[in-house]
């Protein structure tokens, strides 16, 4: 997920208060439901339980049993084209899905691992052909594995994606044009001492500097070697860049809303049905978008200079139903529809802990993360003195996956290797995010409706 500010303003939240918030619904753990139950549940939830200030645009959510899909929902009060060329949030629409897209792209760093090209543990300098040290721990190396959870000690300042003709090194060098005198590096105070690898902080630039290192390493683009190499193995038909979609995707492709004076403002991704040229947009959606720079065009770009461009950390293009096949790839250990891209024990290192909370050692998000793989949050179902990662009343743990948010979304995708279930969920056009906290836990509102609806199923 992308953390805007508004995501967790949970600073003064205790566990307790995660228990009982005013103006919230509650949810209890639902007994065995039927389809249309679930149906109708999902439903009141898109239509914000009756109020229209908690109305949403869309909602497509997914259930996975025994590994297999067994339940979809799809609807939005965007029904049909609107005037502006809208399509409508079916089962084909596909979404910018936010922070899922780093356990996608961390499939193919996976993958350079496997194959001898990337060496989790090295120093990533070594691969950046610059010197990257955080000043304040010089001795310390800053590796990928560091970077896939978060312990890097790196972090975003005000921007983490910046356009051409910069590079990557502008961030992390004193004078450059994104140096931010130094915002980009914790400090040992923030870290309580503790140095990089040691500290969890959940920071979108870990992936553009990924990007880069990837770039380097295989002399494809981002988005290229994502499509080659992980995308179209997998048969899915997705992309970090929304001009490089195939028609029927692009045709599909759903601009993110907000409520904006009781219309739908688009956000993203509002192309009218018109392909885009070969540009990106720069995107810091919680960050400082006044870069006057609107749109990149790539034709000068060189490869592995500057990987932030592609929005490696949330830039995903992708529908619910695929998304839903990224969660049986990981429940098959690797496969999916006879391909086989990575080992189950690569798999399995994705979700073997890198970092667990201890009351000291980093910032959970205000209680939603507290164990974090390679790029694979864990949810522990454990309750912390900002927040709870608990998904519904009763549960105790056993999910992996990542959510996401950004540009009026919210997103999720969670599995269980050990039951073969499965939960996925994209919605979007949230209105003010300050007035929906979940009422037990630090998952928003809608997301405890659904996820609840879909445990019962």
């Amino acid at each position: 997920m992308l953390p805007s500010l508004t995501r967790r303003t949970l600073l003064a939240m205790t566990a307790a208060s995660c228990v009982a918030l005013s103006g919230t619904s509650t949810f209890a753990a639902e007994p065995a439901m039927t389809p249309a139950q679930a149906d109708a549940k999902l439903t009141e939830i898109v239509n914000g339980w009756g109020n229209p200030d908690k109305a949403l645009a869309g909602l497509a959510a997914i259930r996975i049993k025994n590994g297999d899909i067994a339940y979809e929902y799809h609807s939005g009060t965007l029904d049909g084209l609107t005037p502006d060329g809208v399509v409508a949030a079916d089962e084909n629409a596909l979404y910018r899905v936010a922070s899922i897209s780093k356990m996608v792209f961390a499939i193919g760093v996976m993958d350079l691992v496997e194959s001898g090209k990337l060496d989790l543990d090295a120093d990533v300098s070594d691969y950046l052909g610059f010197s990257l040290r955080n000043p304040h721990f010089p001795e310390t190396p800053i590796t990928a594995r560091m970077l896939l959870a978060h312990t890097s000690s790196l972090r975003d300042g005000s921007v983490y994606s910046i356009p051409l003709p910069h590079k990557l090194d502008a961030f992390f060098t004193e004078g450059g044009a994104f140096y931010e005198d130094g915002a980009h590096f914790a400090t040992p105070e923030e870290t309580h001492g503790l140095k990089p690898g040691d500290y969890f902080k959940y920071t979108n630039l870990n992936f553009g500097v990924l990007a880069t290192v990837v770039e380097r390493i295989t002399g494809e683009r981002f988005d290229h070697f994502m499509r080659d190499n992980v995308l179209m193995p997998l048969g899915i038909d997705a992309s970090y860049n929304p001009r490089t979609l195939s028609d029927d995707a692009f045709a599909n492709l759903v601009p993110l809303y907000r409520p904006v004076d009781g219309a739908w403002v688009a956000q993203v991704d509002d192309y009218i049905g018109k392909r885009p040229d070969d540009v990106l947009r720069v995107e810091n959606p919680d960050g400082d978008d006044t870069q006057d720079v609107a749109e990149i065009p790539l034709s000068t770009y060189e490869i592995g200079t500057n990987g932030t461009l592609f929005s490696p950390q949330g830039g995903l293009r992708i529908s619910a139903h695929d998304l839903a096949r990224i969660g049986q790839f990981f429940l098959k250990g690797g496969e999916l529809d006879g391909v086989r891209l990575l080992k189950p024990d690569t798999v399995k290192l994705m979700q073997k802990p890198v970092w667990t909370f201890d009351g000291n050692n980093g910032h959970t998000y205000w209680g939603l993360m507290q164990e974090y793989g390679l790029s694979v949050q864990n949810l522990l179902g454990n309750a912390t003195d900002e927040g709870s990662d608990i998904t519904w009343q009763g549960y105790t743990g056993g999910l992996s996956g990542h959510a996401g948010e950004a540009y009026g979304l919210l997103s999720g995708l969670y599995f269980d290797t050990e039951t073969g279930d499965g939960y996925v969920y994209i919605l979007q056009g949230t209105p003010n995010l300050d007035d929906n906290y979940g009422s037990y836990s630090s998952f928003f509102n809608w997301e405890e409706g659904i996820l609840t609806t879909l445990s019962g199923l």
